[in-house]
């Protein structure tokens, strides 16, 4: 049976017991023609932790849908929690190491220490 978008990311039993697991609120359930839409709004009123974490979580549904689909593995709830947690702390703990990077880099361009100093990437 062919799946809808709007009830692998909402309506789905497994998806509901991950996103209150999580603590995932929606300010309004989808009454938009197009879940697209509902979710670019959902988005738009939130702060950039939130949609990281919601962009993650997504993702790793979809994968998990894909797995079962194509391979025919099946992942428990646990499972994708554990995966989700791991990739937040992840990306966490690269933006520390980059914004320590820069700040290294910004330090010994201030000393004139070329052992300091690394050429940034642009931005």
């Amino acid at each position: 049976a062919k799946e809808l978008v709007q009830h692998v990311f909402s309506e789905c039993p497994f998806t509901r017991q991950i996103l209150q697991e999580l603590n995932v609120l929606f300010l309004s359930f989808n009454r938009e023609g197009s879940w697209k839409i509902w979710l670019a709004k959902e988005f738009i009123h939130r702060n950039q932790d939130t949609c990281k974490l919601w962009v993650i979580t997504f993702w790793a549904l979809w994968h998990s849908r894909n797995n079962i689909y194509h391979e025919g593995v099946h992942q428990n709830v646990y499972g994708v929690l554990v995966f989700i947690r791991a990739y937040m702390e992840e990306l966490d703990n690269l933006d520390m190491v980059n914004e320590t990077t820069h700040l290294l880099a910004e330090e010994g361009k201030r000393l004139a220490l070329l052992r300091f100093w690394v050429k940034e990437a642009p931005r």
